[in-house]
């Protein structure tokens, strides 16, 4: 089972990919990384967006979000982005990102696909 984080899990595409996971066998949201002001409004995935596939830990450490995944989504804010990439670099974690509004994004990216895979595309 690929266990994924999403960042921005309880955004609009948060909620779409949450719906799409949702009739695929094989793979499952793990964790969902927000910010805490987000998080202060909802108490349960499922409730908040009717994704009910598996329990999803909800949570503003990113850390240990991501130790819970094999891979990170990404389609979060673009302040939070460089956070992210650290993120997924010291927890050796592939990343798929498709936020928007990101000044030098290849750039911070490279560093990180020496390391591990990364997409990347605009939503």
């Amino acid at each position: 089972m690929l266990k994924i984080c999403l960042v921005g899990g309880l955004g609009r595409m948060g909620r779409m990919i949450a719906s799409l996971v949702t009739g695929e066998d094989g793979i499952e949201i793990a964790s969902v990384w927000e910010g805490a002001e987000v998080l202060s409004q909802v108490s349960n995935y499922a409730t908040a967006t009717g994704y009910s596939k598996n329990p999803v830990t909800l949570t503003s450490d990113g850390p240990a979000a991501v130790e819970l995944s094999d891979v990170v989504v990404d389609f979060a804010t673009n302040t939070v982005f460089d956070e992210i990439v650290k993120v997924c670099g010291d927890l050796s974690k592939p990343l798929v990102t498709g936020t928007t509004a990101i000044p030098d994004k290849d750039a911070t990216l490279k560093p990180l696909a020496g390391k591990v895979a990364v997409v990347s595309a605009p939503n």
